[in-house]
């Protein structure tokens, strides 16, 4: 399939010859834009800004992606651009999709965790800050910590279909193995203690955030569907 190619242009250009776009709604807190000038002042650039020529002439250009690393910089810096060749709807329709379209990726913890663990920030060229620890470190508890392994759990565990009598796993199981399970069970009750529970709770609230999930029944399945395909190996 031959795709066109609609960048038009690599060059680098001033902070204050691009002005940020009106119709942009992505929001960015500050927990983002520390993360982004740690990972620039330790790294430097690895990605361009996205840009078209301003339409209303207000600045040379207008940003298409890319917002988040032009706020951290001074007017006078230099950052890299690519210049598209986009009409005002096309832009539009760019300015809309794409991170919509990078947030429907889904994450495996177990890739994340071996990289974090094979990533030698001793051999880099210069010394890694403080900061940036703090980041690696922030990114493995939201992200890589979902493979760590759990506690054995001292209460046990059972399944309530609805308002039935609650079945221990075992005899769940058999009713799943046997293809048996009533069409009311519908419903997953967990016995946990107060400190797991608690723990739960923290941890389904910070993947609902992963997964943009708004409610946390719809996180556990989410979480559920993706340790199935993780272990299906899709």
């Amino acid at each position: 399939m031959e795709l066109k190619n609609r960048i038009k242009e690599h060059t680098t250009v001033k902070k204050s010859d691009i002005r940020p776009n009106p119709n942009n709604w992505r929001l960015h807190p500050t927990e983002q834009i520390e993360g982004l000038k740690t990972v620039l002042n330790d790294i430097g650039f690895v990605d361009e800004l996205l840009v078209i020529e301003d339409p209303e002439k207000k600045a040379k250009y207008m940003l298409i992606d890319g917002e988040a690393r032009w706020s951290v910089h001074q007017a006078d810096d230099i950052l890299p651009v690519a210049v598209l060749d986009l009409s005002e709807d096309e832009a539009k329709i760019v300015l809309t999709t794409f991170d919509p379209i990078s947030s429907f990726a889904g994450t495996d913890p177990r890739k994340l965790e071996e990289l974090m663990k094979s990533t030698d920030m001793t051999a880099l060229e210069q010394e890694v800050s403080d900061e940036m620890k703090t980041l690696m470190t922030d990114i493995d508890e939201k992200f890589a910590t979902g493979y760590q392994e759990l506690p054995a759990q001292e209460t046990d565990a059972y399944f309530v279909e609805n308002e039935r009598e609650a079945l221990p796993p075992s005899e769940y199981m058999k009713n799943v193995e046997a293809g048996t399970v009533p069409e009311s069970a519908q419903s997953i009750q967990i016995k946990v203690t107060p400190d797991e529970y608690e723990a739960c709770m923290q941890r389904l609230k910070e993947l609902a955030q992963v997964y943009s999930t708004n409610t946390l029944s719809d996180t556990f399945v989410k979480l559920i569907q993706e340790s199935k395909n993780y272990y299906d190996g899709d």
